[in-house]
């Protein structure tokens, strides 16, 4: 079992939440989420970080990355499904496969794209699914009527968005957003300031500086319709 599973917290403080809180079911075949400081070795968190999360809401309702902001104060809460005994979590966490990578600094634009190429291993989460609660209360702008919007095919229409909704690298495609009730058992990741897991809650592109944050998942529990109150998310600048 991988070290994120090694130290787990308890769910105890259940807390009621707005009746329009929006919740998500995201599906995701395979991804790869590299932390900041993976370097030969890509390996990847064991659960998607609240700003990969956010990146991917933004590209579901068609907003450009340098817009990012108008959607800052959103709150979210994760919880990694854990439904039945044979779920993807008892049965294989990671893969891995070797591929050529890019050592070419994104900021350097007049680089030869083709030079300082090697092979490595990078790391991948199969079969990813998790229950995402949206929470837009305190956030600048709506944006849980975005989505409902994203998500109707009478409306959906509407929206101008470019390629397909990706989670983590833009091969890495999601299966499925769908609004559900929370179903199973799931694993909250959460905020802690002990936590052992180190992932970014906004990323500055401009700076290369993302605001990083501890987190802990916790023991598997039934999913509750409303998150514990020390499970939210806020996605904001520094």
């Amino acid at each position: 079992m991988h070290q994120a599973f090694e130290r787990l917290g308890t769910v105890t403080d259940v807390t009621s939440v707005a009746s329009d809180v929006l919740i998500l079911r995201v599906d995701v075949p395979i991804t790869g989420l590299r932390p900041m400081w993976a370097r030969e070795y890509q390996e990847t968190y064991p659960a998607p970080p609240p700003s990969t999360i956010y990146g991917m809401l933004l590209s579901l309702i068609g907003v450009e990355r340098e817009n990012k902001n108008r959607y800052a104060g959103l709150r979210i809460a994760i919880a990694m499904a854990e439904n039945t005994e044979d779920s993807f979590w008892q049965r294989r966490e990671k893969g891995r496969i070797f591929r050529k990578f890019r050592r070419v600094a994104q900021t350097k634009k007049n680089a030869d794209p083709l030079a300082d190429r090697r092979p490595d291993y990078q790391e991948l989460l199969l079969g990813l699914e998790f229950w995402l609660w949206v929470d837009d209360s305190q956030a600048s702008h709506p944006l849980c009527c975005e989505i409902y919007k994203a998500l109707d095919p009478e409306k959906r229409g509407e929206i101008v968005r470019h390629g397909a909704l990706c989670l983590g690298e833009s091969s890495h495609m999601v299966n499925e957003v769908k609004k559900d009730r929370p179903r199973g058992r799931g694993r909250f990741v959460a905020p802690c300031d002990k936590g052992f897991l180190s992932m970014p809650i906004w990323s500055d592109h401009k700076e290369d500086r993302p605001t990083l944050c501890n987190f802990e998942i916790r023991e598997p529990v039934p999913l509750p319709n409303n998150p514990p109150k020390n499970c939210w998310i806020t996605i904001a600048p520094p």
